[in-house]
């Protein structure tokens, strides 16, 4: 995508729109009929405050980040300095006047927060369109210290772009970082707690339904399944803390073990409890009513009698249960629970609300190709660039747990695999030994940087990746580990030459 000038913008849109008026089905426009009405204006009025068609150059219009669909109407980037424009045609003024300055400014305030991270100065401003052409249109700008919108004038829009230099170098989409923008309640759980984040338009939409859902049926089911970096965990923490704001009583459920985050949260009163506990805690909180909402954290990990259990005593005193899920995120054989599948077989007349997350956010895309063709070489055709992974070889133990400490030491996270605490003959038994963090105690945290040592229980057949099972899945292990790292990935191969070479063919794309 390369940035235009705001006059090309409407009036090539225009051009087209009346050559042909199916044109938009050909993708051939930027802009909806209603924002070229509204840019014409723009325009105009630019024009009338000493604005040349050098000021209205080295525009981006309709940009989304990768990832997110965060759309921006206008954005202009200079040397220190990043501009958003968003257009409102004149319906807008249909609203009563407090509505109207409301909407403008949780827009802008949206889109302060995702350019906050660009280490620019920003300026967002809104224009909206006259109903009469021979009047100029009205402008605002968001002051995001005080967190309100103020009245400008269309002169001080001008003076902008002005003194704005622009810097055409800049490409958006390696300026944005998805990954920055799913905010973990474990990982930053004073940044979530503060309400600094947003959710993804797949996440509102979600959440409208499920409260939609809660106010038509007093007992109900919601299913929210996907992948790593989903989104899937915050928007359950999210209803859990909106909902407890609103008076209700809210305990979740987390299949693993409680992580610091959890314990923080639980420090500030929320009701956490390890899925172990369900029988001494949950249940008797859900007869005894203690409990207006249960959410089900990591709910594919659940045994299937803890989850009739659950349901029997929700259903009992009609509470709604949200349980979030990853079929793919097995640390143990059987635990692939598919929850919405087995409500709809186990209780076909109970209402539930169901939906699977596909736009990874936190997921660097790269990295989650990598992975992807390194557990079946060939099986992701993206053209990825795999400098986000490190393949480190070393020959003996001793000098692969000092490399693991100087790693840590730098600011990476090795994480390791779980072994029976039993069987020392477990095949994870020596790697569990390298460090402290192991699959089960990250369940639902990221890290920037993590680092893995793979040995000789895993080889390649043919294309395929085969990791030894031992207590605990292998290959269940080894995917939730590498879905840990959200920018950069290091495996560290011990004495495995084979496996060494194959890695670095992957990364290499041979």
């Amino acid at each position: 995508m390369k940035p235009k000038n705001l006059l090309s913008l409407y009036q090539g849109d225009r051009a087209l729109e009346q050559l042909n008026q199916n044109h938009r089905l050909k993708g051939l426009t930027t802009m909806k009929p209603q924002e070229v009405n509204c840019l014409d204006s723009l325009c105009t009025d630019l024009r009338n405050h000493q604005c040349g068609i050098k000021d209205l150059d080295g525009f981006f219009a309709g940009y989304s980040i990768p990832q997110i669909s965060r759309e921006f109407d206008l954005l202009r980037f200079g040397e220190h300095l990043v501009l958003d424009v968003e257009l409102k045609c004149h319906l807008i003024n249909d609203l009563s006047p407090q509505e109207k300055m409301e909407k403008i400014r949780s827009q802008l305030r949206r889109n302060q927060y995702y350019l906050q991270f660009l280490q620019r100065g920003v300026r967002l401003f809104c224009y909206v369109e006259p109903q009469d052409k021979q009047q100029e249109g009205e402008c605002y700008e968001y002051d995001p210290d005080a967190d309100q919108l103020n009245t400008v004038s269309v002169a001080a829009l001008a003076q902008c772009l002005r003194s704005q230099t622009v810097d055409y170098a800049v490409d958006p989409d390696r300026e944005f970082v998805p990954s920055k923008y799913l905010v973990s309640p474990f990982n930053a759980t004073q940044q979530f707690l503060k309400n600094d984040y947003f959710l993804t338009d797949g996440q509102q939409s979600f959440k409208a339904d499920f409260y939609k859902l809660l106010a038509q049926a007093p007992f109900c089911f919601a299913a929210l399944s996907g992948d790593a970096g989903t989104g899937k965990t915050l928007l359950l923490y999210d209803i859990a803390k909106e909902r407890m704001a609103a008076g209700k009583k809210v305990i979740i459920v987390h299949c693993g073990i409680l992580n610091q985050g959890h314990l923080a949260l639980c420090q500030a009163g929320w009701q956490i409890f390890p899925v172990k506990d369900i029988l001494q805690s949950v249940v008797p909180a859900l007869k005894n009513g203690s409990c207006d909402l249960l959410l089900v954290d990591e709910a594919q990990r659940i045994r299937t009698i803890q989850l009739q259990l659950l349901i029997q005593e929700s259903r009992l005193h009609s509470i709604p249960v949200f349980f979030s899920y990853d079929v793919k995120q097995f640390l143990k054989t059987g635990e692939t629970t598919d929850i919405a599948q087995y409500l709809a077989v186990q209780y076909p007349g109970v209402p539930c609300c169901s939906r699977h997350l596909t736009s990874t956010i936190r997921t660097n895309r790269n990295l989650a190709s990598f992975i992807q063709n390194m557990r079946s070489v060939g099986s992701s055709a993206d053209s990825a660039d795999y400098r986000c992974v490190t393949i480190e070889y070393l020959n003996d133990e001793q000098t692969c747990r000092q490399y693991l400490g100087f790693l840590r030491s730098s600011g990476w996270m090795p994480l390791t695999f779980t072994a029976s605490a039993v069987d020392c003959k477990d095949p994870y038994h020596l790697l569990s030994t390298f460090c402290n963090e192991t699959a089960h105690q990250v369940i639902g945290q990221e890290f920037s940087r993590v680092a893995v040592v793979l040995d000789q229980h895993f080889w390649y057949n043919g294309n395929q990746l085969m990791v030894s099972d031992g207590y605990y899945s292998g290959a269940g292990m080894l995917y939730q580990l590498l879905t840990r790292a959200v920018s950069e990935l290091k495996i560290i191969v011990l004495n495995n030459p084979a496996l060494y070479r194959r890695l670095l063919e992957i990364k290499n794309g041979h």
